[in-house]
């Protein structure tokens, strides 16, 4: 059992499964029914040979090098170059509504933490960042990169080399939105420095983003989230993060 769990473990890690929700469901699925299926296979074959065997010192001792075996195995550390290997996947629990319909307070969702290191920012991206030295991920939408230009709309709508930024239809059931906790006036129009990227929440009136700090600076972004595995609204389970 505890060989077989680790080659599940071993083959989901190498393979990215977790990084689709179908993936994710099915390996938890594989390790929950594996253990069942061993755990009533040891039971089965207890009940069948109730008789102590003739030569229990010799089957005291392979039983307790079996023991020792397993707990090493299951107890043991995951070694840091696998830790190191499978650092991309992360999952994380949403506390705001800045990025409301797209994600909502209590959405819980898996993100991929090495997706930009081989694949450029796109504007509409949602991505991961780090804004101060906590360790707390912030997530907004990629509204614009370096050169183009950022301006308020005659409309209130935010305009990005003059043409209004257009979300996403959200998956699932409509989310109603709270209203504004966040300044929301005017903020100044601007071109989007080298080497940064302009973020925006898709609650565009209750939103703490660019347009009160700024662009920030690519080296901040740190990965991509990919789908919903848990919301309180059960028609957002599974649900891709456009």
């Amino acid at each position: 059992m505890a060989l077989s769990l680790g080659a599940i473990l071993l083959v989901t890690g190498e393979l990215r499964l977790l990084l689709t929700f179908a993936g994710l469901v099915g390996s938890l699925l594989l390790g929950l029914f594996w253990r069942l299926w061993v755990t009533g296979d040891a039971v089965y074959l207890a009940c069948k040979e109730r008789a102590a065997p003739k030569n229990s010192r010799y089957l005291w001792l392979k039983s307790a090098a079996a023991t020792a075996i397993i707990l090493l195995l299951e107890i043991y550390p995951t070694p840091d170059f696998l830790l190191n290997r499978w650092a991309y996947f992360r999952a994380f629990s949403i506390p705001s509504q800045s990025m409301c319909p797209t994600i909502c307070i209590g959405d819980r969702i898996v993100a991929n933490m090495d997706a930009y290191k081989t694949v450029g920012l796109q504007r509409g991206d949602i991505i991961l960042f780090d804004k101060d030295e906590s360790n707390a991920k912030w997530i907004k939408r990629v509204a614009a990169i370096a050169g183009d230009t950022v301006a308020p709309g005659s409309n209130g709508e935010i305009l990005v080399n003059g043409k209004p930024i257009v979300f996403p239809r959200p998956c699932g059931k409509a989310v109603a939105v709270t209203a504004s906790q966040v300044s929301t006036s005017p903020f100044e129009p601007m071109k989007v420095p080298p080497g940064t990227v302009y973020l925006i929440g898709d609650n565009v009136d209750n939103s703490y983003d660019s347009r009160h700090f700024g662009s920030i600076p690519m080296t901040a972004v740190k990965g991509k989230p990919l789908f919903i595995y848990w919301s309180p609204d059960h028609s957002r389970v599974s649900c891709k993060i456009w």
